[in-house]
Protein backbone atom coordinates (compact mmCIF):
# COMPACT_ATOMS: atom_id res chain seq x y z
CA UNK A 1 0.00 0.00 0.00
CA UNK A 2 2.88 2.33 0.98
CA UNK A 3 4.32 1.28 -1.85
CA UNK A 4 1.30 2.20 -4.54
CA UNK A 5 0.96 5.92 -2.69
CA UNK A 6 4.75 6.54 -3.48
CA UNK A 7 4.48 5.85 -7.07
CA UNK A 8 1.21 7.87 -7.49
CA UNK A 9 3.11 10.88 -5.79
CA UNK A 10 6.14 10.39 -8.27
CA UNK A 11 3.46 10.15 -11.46
CA UNK A 12 1.83 13.42 -10.16
CA UNK A 13 4.75 15.23 -9.95
CA UNK A 14 6.03 13.88 -12.95
CA UNK A 15 2.29 15.33 -14.69
CA UNK A 16 2.66 18.33 -13.06
CA UNK A 17 6.02 19.38 -14.46
CA UNK A 18 5.54 18.34 -18.13
CA UNK A 19 2.63 21.14 -17.92
CA UNK A 20 4.85 23.47 -16.39
CA UNK A 21 6.89 22.54 -19.68
CA UNK A 22 3.89 22.84 -21.48
CA UNK A 23 3.13 25.91 -20.73
CA UNK A 24 6.40 27.47 -20.80
CA UNK A 25 6.29 30.41 -23.85
CA UNK A 26 9.44 28.43 -25.40
CA UNK A 27 7.92 25.26 -25.36
CA UNK A 28 7.86 23.44 -28.97
CA UNK A 29 3.88 22.71 -28.50
CA UNK A 30 2.44 26.19 -28.37
CA UNK A 31 2.41 26.96 -32.30
CA UNK A 32 1.12 23.31 -32.60
CA UNK A 33 -2.35 22.80 -34.22
CA UNK A 34 -5.47 23.17 -32.01
CA UNK A 35 -6.38 19.23 -31.91
CA UNK A 36 -2.40 19.26 -30.87
CA UNK A 37 -3.15 21.52 -27.94
CA UNK A 38 -6.42 20.14 -27.24
CA UNK A 39 -4.77 17.12 -26.74
CA UNK A 40 -2.75 18.65 -24.28
CA UNK A 41 -5.37 20.05 -22.21
CA UNK A 42 -6.70 16.79 -22.15
CA UNK A 43 -3.61 15.43 -20.60
CA UNK A 44 -3.09 18.49 -18.47
CA UNK A 45 -6.93 17.84 -16.95
CA UNK A 46 -6.08 14.30 -15.95
CA UNK A 47 -2.76 15.02 -14.43
CA UNK A 48 -5.11 17.90 -12.40
CA UNK A 49 -7.35 15.31 -11.20
CA UNK A 50 -4.54 13.19 -10.45
CA UNK A 51 -3.21 16.24 -8.03
CA UNK A 52 -6.41 16.61 -6.61
CA UNK A 53 -6.96 12.81 -6.02
CA UNK A 54 -3.55 13.01 -3.94
CA UNK A 55 -4.68 15.97 -1.86
CA UNK A 56 -7.68 14.32 -1.27
CA UNK A 57 -5.55 10.44 -0.43
CA UNK A 58 -3.02 13.02 1.80
CA UNK A 59 -5.91 14.23 3.69
CA UNK A 60 -7.29 10.72 4.78
CA UNK A 61 -3.57 9.55 5.86
CA UNK A 62 -2.74 12.43 7.85
CA UNK A 63 -6.32 11.79 9.58
CA UNK A 64 -5.48 7.81 9.64
CA UNK A 65 -1.90 9.00 11.15
CA UNK A 66 -3.18 10.90 13.61
CA UNK A 67 -5.81 7.98 14.67
CA UNK A 68 -2.62 6.10 14.62
CA UNK A 69 -0.73 7.94 16.55
CA UNK A 70 -3.82 8.58 19.34
CA UNK A 71 -4.30 4.40 19.16
CA UNK A 72 0.02 4.28 19.68
CA UNK A 73 -0.29 6.74 22.64
CA UNK A 74 -3.66 4.91 24.38
CA UNK A 75 -1.51 1.65 24.05
CA UNK A 76 1.45 3.29 25.29
CA UNK A 77 -0.49 4.67 28.46
CA UNK A 78 -2.27 0.85 28.79
CA UNK A 79 0.96 -0.57 28.79
CA UNK A 80 2.29 1.72 31.32
CA UNK A 81 -1.05 1.01 33.57
CA UNK A 82 -0.10 -2.63 33.17
CA UNK A 83 3.75 -1.97 33.91
CA UNK A 84 1.66 -0.08 37.08
CA UNK A 85 -0.54 -3.34 37.88
CA UNK A 86 2.60 -5.99 37.62
CA UNK A 87 5.03 -3.40 39.53
CA UNK A 88 1.82 -3.75 42.06
CA UNK A 89 1.52 -7.28 41.52
CA UNK A 90 5.06 -8.15 42.17
CA UNK A 91 4.65 -6.31 45.30
CA UNK A 92 1.67 -8.02 46.49
CA UNK A 93 3.78 -11.30 45.64
CA UNK A 94 6.60 -10.21 47.73
CA UNK A 95 4.55 -9.20 50.55
CA UNK A 96 2.72 -12.42 50.14
CA UNK A 97 6.24 -14.62 50.08
CA UNK A 98 7.41 -12.74 53.01
CA UNK A 99 4.18 -13.50 55.08
CA UNK A 100 4.45 -17.53 53.98
CA UNK A 101 7.57 -17.31 55.29
CA UNK A 102 6.84 -15.72 58.46
CA UNK A 103 4.08 -18.44 58.80
CA UNK A 104 6.49 -21.58 57.94
CA UNK A 105 8.32 -19.95 60.74
CA UNK A 106 5.67 -19.90 62.94
CA UNK A 107 4.27 -23.42 61.73
CA UNK A 108 8.38 -24.58 62.98
CA UNK A 109 7.79 -22.65 66.54
CA UNK A 110 4.27 -24.46 66.82
CA UNK A 111 5.59 -27.72 65.93
CA UNK A 112 8.34 -27.76 68.52
CA UNK A 113 6.23 -26.09 71.07
CA UNK A 114 3.65 -28.93 70.96
CA UNK A 115 7.11 -32.12 70.70
CA UNK A 116 7.79 -29.86 74.28
CA UNK A 117 4.61 -30.10 75.59
CA UNK A 118 4.29 -33.91 74.56
CA UNK A 119 7.18 -34.88 75.93
CA UNK A 120 5.72 -32.75 79.33
CA UNK A 121 2.71 -34.77 79.18
CA UNK A 122 5.10 -38.05 78.67
CA UNK A 123 6.75 -37.09 81.89
CA UNK A 124 3.94 -36.70 83.65
CA UNK A 125 2.17 -39.30 82.52
CA UNK A 126 5.15 -40.85 83.63
CA UNK A 127 5.45 -39.09 87.16
CA UNK A 128 1.87 -39.87 87.75
CA UNK A 129 2.22 -43.43 86.85
CA UNK A 130 4.88 -43.48 89.65
CA UNK A 131 2.80 -41.32 91.87
CA UNK A 132 -0.30 -43.97 91.55
CA UNK A 133 2.34 -46.88 92.43
CA UNK A 134 3.82 -45.26 95.51
CA UNK A 135 -0.51 -44.19 96.34
CA UNK A 136 -1.13 -47.98 95.91
CA UNK A 137 1.56 -49.16 98.48
CA UNK A 138 0.70 -46.89 100.80
CA UNK A 139 -3.01 -47.26 100.26
CA UNK A 140 -1.94 -51.27 101.08
CA UNK A 141 0.47 -50.16 103.62
CA UNK A 142 -2.01 -48.24 105.78
CA UNK A 143 -5.01 -50.96 104.97
CA UNK A 144 -2.72 -53.38 106.37
CA UNK A 145 -1.73 -51.25 109.32
CA UNK A 146 -5.75 -50.38 109.71
CA UNK A 147 -6.59 -54.42 109.94
CA UNK A 148 -3.52 -54.31 112.62
CA UNK A 149 -5.49 -51.58 114.73
CA UNK A 150 -9.16 -53.59 114.00
CA UNK A 151 -7.29 -56.54 115.04
CA UNK A 152 -6.17 -54.98 118.23
CA UNK A 153 -9.39 -53.00 118.89
CA UNK A 154 -11.53 -56.70 118.59
CA UNK A 155 -9.16 -58.38 120.56
CA UNK A 156 -9.49 -55.71 123.41
CA UNK A 157 -13.42 -55.70 122.98
CA UNK A 158 -13.03 -59.89 123.22
CA UNK A 159 -10.70 -59.33 126.33
CA UNK A 160 -13.10 -57.44 127.97
CA UNK A 161 -15.98 -58.96 127.08
CA UNK A 162 -14.13 -62.42 128.86
CA UNK A 163 -13.28 -60.26 131.86
CA UNK A 164 -9.93 -61.47 131.23
CA UNK A 165 -6.51 -58.96 131.18
CA UNK A 166 -4.88 -59.94 127.82
CA UNK A 167 -2.16 -57.64 125.96
CA UNK A 168 -3.47 -55.80 123.02
CA UNK A 169 -1.05 -57.54 120.75
CA UNK A 170 -1.56 -61.12 121.56
CA UNK A 171 1.28 -62.24 119.28
CA UNK A 172 4.22 -63.01 121.48
CA UNK A 173 7.94 -61.72 120.31
CA UNK A 174 10.32 -64.18 119.01
CA UNK A 175 11.72 -64.02 122.45
CA UNK A 176 8.90 -65.26 124.15
CA UNK A 177 7.52 -68.32 121.49
CA UNK A 178 8.53 -71.57 123.12
CA UNK A 179 9.49 -74.27 121.36
CA UNK A 180 7.82 -77.16 119.11
CA UNK A 181 6.70 -79.76 121.44
CA UNK A 182 9.65 -82.13 122.10
CA UNK A 183 6.72 -84.80 123.30
CA UNK A 184 4.82 -84.74 120.26
CA UNK A 185 2.16 -82.84 121.51
CA UNK A 186 -0.03 -81.04 119.15
CA UNK A 187 -3.56 -79.72 118.42
CA UNK A 188 -5.29 -81.63 115.38
CA UNK A 189 -8.06 -79.68 113.51
CA UNK A 190 -9.69 -80.21 110.01
CA UNK A 191 -6.32 -81.60 108.35
CA UNK A 192 -3.98 -79.55 109.92
CA UNK A 193 -1.79 -79.99 113.18
CA UNK A 194 -0.28 -76.89 114.81
CA UNK A 195 2.22 -77.63 117.53
CA UNK A 196 1.15 -74.49 119.77
CA UNK A 197 -1.92 -72.36 120.47
CA UNK A 198 0.25 -69.58 119.00
CA UNK A 199 0.92 -70.96 115.81
CA UNK A 200 -3.20 -71.71 115.67
CA UNK A 201 -3.41 -68.13 116.74
CA UNK A 202 -1.35 -66.80 114.08
CA UNK A 203 -2.98 -68.84 111.25
CA UNK A 204 -6.68 -67.57 112.09
CA UNK A 205 -5.43 -64.28 112.26
CA UNK A 206 -3.84 -64.60 109.18
CA UNK A 207 -6.94 -66.36 107.27
CA UNK A 208 -9.18 -63.48 108.71
CA UNK A 209 -7.46 -60.76 106.83
CA UNK A 210 -6.38 -62.40 103.77
CA UNK A 211 -9.33 -63.42 103.25
CA UNK A 212 -12.22 -60.89 101.37
CA UNK A 213 -15.25 -59.95 103.15
CA UNK A 214 -18.45 -61.85 102.04
CA UNK A 215 -16.22 -64.59 101.05
CA UNK A 216 -16.63 -68.24 101.70
CA UNK A 217 -13.10 -69.95 103.58
CA UNK A 218 -11.20 -72.81 101.45
CA UNK A 219 -12.67 -76.43 102.17
CA UNK A 220 -9.70 -77.10 103.76
CA UNK A 221 -9.94 -74.00 105.86
CA UNK A 222 -13.92 -74.30 106.44
CA UNK A 223 -12.77 -77.48 108.04
CA UNK A 224 -10.04 -76.59 110.52
CA UNK A 225 -12.30 -73.36 111.37
CA UNK A 226 -15.72 -75.93 111.97
CA UNK A 227 -13.71 -77.98 114.41
CA UNK A 228 -11.96 -74.68 116.68
CA UNK A 229 -15.86 -73.07 116.74
CA UNK A 230 -17.55 -76.68 117.80
CA UNK A 231 -14.99 -77.75 120.15
CA UNK A 232 -13.42 -74.61 121.56
CA UNK A 233 -16.24 -72.14 121.90
CA UNK A 234 -17.20 -71.67 125.21
CA UNK A 235 -21.06 -70.93 124.09
CA UNK A 236 -21.06 -73.29 121.20
CA UNK A 237 -24.83 -74.67 122.26
CA UNK A 238 -26.48 -71.05 122.96
CA UNK A 239 -24.61 -69.43 119.51
CA UNK A 240 -25.96 -73.23 117.58
CA UNK A 241 -29.88 -73.41 118.83
CA UNK A 242 -32.22 -73.74 116.88
CA UNK A 243 -33.95 -69.83 116.72
CA UNK A 244 -37.29 -71.18 116.92
CA UNK A 245 -37.19 -72.23 120.29
CA UNK A 246 -33.93 -70.39 121.10
CA UNK A 247 -32.42 -73.91 122.36
CA UNK A 248 -35.21 -74.40 124.92
CA UNK A 249 -35.48 -78.24 124.09
CA UNK A 250 -31.56 -78.63 123.49
CA UNK A 251 -32.13 -78.72 119.94
CA UNK A 252 -28.83 -77.56 117.88
CA UNK A 253 -28.52 -76.20 114.54
CA UNK A 254 -26.12 -78.25 112.43
CA UNK A 255 -23.01 -75.76 111.39
CA UNK A 256 -22.87 -75.66 107.40
CA UNK A 257 -20.36 -73.66 106.46
CA UNK A 258 -18.17 -70.58 107.51
CA UNK A 259 -17.25 -67.31 105.66
CA UNK A 260 -15.89 -63.56 106.56
CA UNK A 261 -18.30 -61.29 107.00
CA UNK A 262 -17.47 -57.84 106.92
CA UNK A 263 -18.47 -55.59 110.35
CA UNK A 264 -18.43 -52.23 109.73
CA UNK A 265 -14.40 -51.29 109.71
CA UNK A 266 -13.61 -54.58 110.53
CA UNK A 267 -14.24 -58.50 109.81
CA UNK A 268 -15.38 -61.54 111.40
CA UNK A 269 -15.99 -65.53 110.91
CA UNK A 270 -19.79 -66.20 110.74
CA UNK A 271 -21.05 -69.53 110.92
CA UNK A 272 -24.28 -71.30 108.60
CA UNK A 273 -26.40 -73.03 110.05
CA UNK A 274 -28.87 -75.36 109.20
CA UNK A 275 -31.93 -73.39 109.87
CA UNK A 276 -30.66 -70.43 107.15
CA UNK A 277 -29.59 -68.15 109.90
CA UNK A 278 -25.96 -66.95 110.26
CA UNK A 279 -24.11 -66.34 113.69
CA UNK A 280 -20.48 -64.57 114.46
CA UNK A 281 -18.28 -65.77 116.37
CA UNK A 282 -14.69 -64.94 117.59
CA UNK A 283 -11.84 -67.23 117.24
CA UNK A 284 -9.79 -66.02 119.88
CA UNK A 285 -12.37 -66.84 122.16
CA UNK A 286 -12.33 -70.61 120.69
CA UNK A 287 -8.49 -70.64 120.81
CA UNK A 288 -8.97 -69.93 124.72
CA UNK A 289 -11.56 -72.44 125.49
CA UNK A 290 -9.58 -75.12 123.28
CA UNK A 291 -6.48 -74.48 125.71
CA UNK A 292 -8.66 -74.70 128.87
CA UNK A 293 -10.10 -77.96 127.82
CA UNK A 294 -6.78 -79.25 126.80
CA UNK A 295 -5.72 -78.10 130.50
CA UNK A 296 -8.70 -80.22 131.92
CA UNK A 297 -7.80 -83.25 129.88
CA UNK A 298 -11.32 -83.30 128.02
CA UNK A 299 -10.31 -82.70 124.97
CA UNK A 300 -10.79 -85.97 122.82
CA UNK A 301 -7.58 -87.85 121.93
CA UNK A 302 -8.02 -87.05 118.20
CA UNK A 303 -7.95 -83.18 118.83
CA UNK A 304 -5.24 -83.08 121.35
CA UNK A 305 -2.71 -85.53 120.12
CA UNK A 306 -0.01 -86.58 122.76
CA UNK A 307 -1.89 -85.42 125.95
CA UNK A 308 -1.10 -82.22 127.83
CA UNK A 309 1.90 -80.67 127.30
CA UNK A 310 3.18 -77.39 128.82
CA UNK A 311 5.16 -76.90 125.22
CA UNK A 312 1.72 -76.52 123.55
CA UNK A 313 1.36 -73.16 125.77
CA UNK A 314 2.95 -69.43 124.53
CA UNK A 315 5.13 -68.15 127.77
CA UNK A 316 2.37 -65.09 126.85
CA UNK A 317 -0.89 -65.90 128.01
CA UNK A 318 -3.97 -65.96 125.69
Amino acid sequence: MYRFRSLTRATHISGVRTLQTWLSPNSAFVGTQGSTKQDSLRSTRSIMGWATGWESEKAVLVAENAELGQRVTARETEIAEQLVSLGELQKELQNARSELQSVKSRVKATEAQIKALELRKTEALAAAGELGDRANGETQRLRLVLAEVQECASRALEDRSEGESRPTNPTPSPRTRSPPAKSGSYVCLGNKKFKTFDELWTYCSDLLKETPANEDLSEEDNAVMLDLLTTGHPEYEKKMSLTSNNGENGELAEAKSIYVRSVGNSKAYTVRKSDGTAMDFGYRRCITGLKKKAQAGSLADSVLVGGWSKSLVNLTPL
